[in-house]
């Protein structure tokens, strides 16, 4: 079962990859830490190194700081502990995609509402418990992201 789940998300990395895109083994894999560091990432694959357990998506909030300079995108998550985490922030084409495992969406998760960065949404249930979300941000952006827990959260925070 490990074996599948493992060639279905490299599958999904390959495919994610346009000719000009990241190389996965050029690029470094960052540990997404459990606290805020404000170092921004112009590209780069993430994740927070949890085995994950079962938890739902129960909403997408942002909120744009003109004193700070960066919009705030969270993730509220219920479930004991936070999913399993991969992320790909792509420059070329000014995307982040992420992936959720062992996660459902809830059936209310309501309207993210006017962004100052982000042009899309685009989420991807799989049938195995598996949410991939495309980002595309209105220009290219860096990014800090980080976790937070109880409650369950993952936050990004974006800046051009």
């Amino acid at each position: 079962m490990r074996l599948i789940k493992l060639l279905t998300f490299l599958t999904f990395l390959v495919g994610i990859f346009p000719v000009h895109g990241q190389s996965i083994f050029e690029e470094r894999i960052r540990k997404i830490p459990a606290h805020k560091r404000s170092v921004f990432f112009e590209d780069g694959i993430f994740h927070n190194g949890a085995t994950g357990s079962h938890s739902k998506l129960n909403s997408i909030r942002q909120h744009f700081s003109k004193k700070l300079g960066y919009e705030r995108i969270v993730f509220d998550f219920s479930g004991n502990n936070l999913p399993k985490i991969y992320m790909n922030l792509n420059k070329n084409e000014s995307k982040l995609y992420i992936d959720l495992f062992k996660t459902v969406m809830s059936n209310k998760l309501g309207s993210f509402g006017n962004s100052q960065m982000v042009k899309g949404i685009n989420v991807f249930p799989f049938k195995d418990e598996t949410l991939s979300l495309e980002l595309e941000f209105k220009k290219k952006v860096s990014i800090d992201v980080f976790t937070l827990e109880n409650p369950n959260r993952l936050v990004i925070d974006v800046k051009p």
